[in-house]
């Protein structure tokens, strides 16, 4: 088993709508959306891959959504293992800890070109977040002392 290092991050707690049991987490902001990234199945594990944002570099300025849908096929189909067991998914989201409630992405409306530039990834605490190699991966870790978003 590789020990993965931890990255700690200024964040905040949401109650759980199911469970009302409190989630700590953080936000990375794309700058340069569209980036690739996509939530376990079964966790709330992130595939975030600097490879994968060179794929999307290398379609050139402004590509059509039809190829980025393309490429984020394309990134799911090779996609390794969530280190949760899980697979990475377009439509899977962040799940409650504690009950495993999936709370809906964009309110549930399920919009192809807003999910492919979503330029904020919602980070858990205890999620790893998956890069290329096992340097580039890390263990969240949220800390909620200091206020309010």
């Amino acid at each position: 088993m590789t020990t993965r290092r931890t990255e700690t991050r200024k964040g905040w707690v949401l109650a759980c709508p199911a469970c009302e049991s409190g989630i700590a987490y953080t936000i990375l902001t794309n700058w340069d959306a569209p980036v690739p990234f996509f939530y376990a199945d079964v966790s709330n594990d992130v595939l975030l891959r600097s490879s994968d944002r060179q794929r999307v570099e290398s379609l050139g300025e402004n590509p059509h959504l039809a190829d980025l849908e393309h490429l984020w096929d394309e990134i799911l189909s090779s996609a390794p293992v969530a280190p949760s067991g899980g697979e990475f998914g377009l439509w899977t989201n962040v799940k409650c800890p504690h009950c495993g409630y999936e709370i809906p992405y964009n309110g549930g409306v399920r919009n192809l070109a807003v999910r492919i530039h979503e330029p904020k990834i919602v980070l858990v605490d205890g999620a790893v977040v998956v890069g290329d190699v096992d340097e580039e991966t890390w263990v969240v870790r949220v800390d909620v002392t200091g206020g309010q978003p």
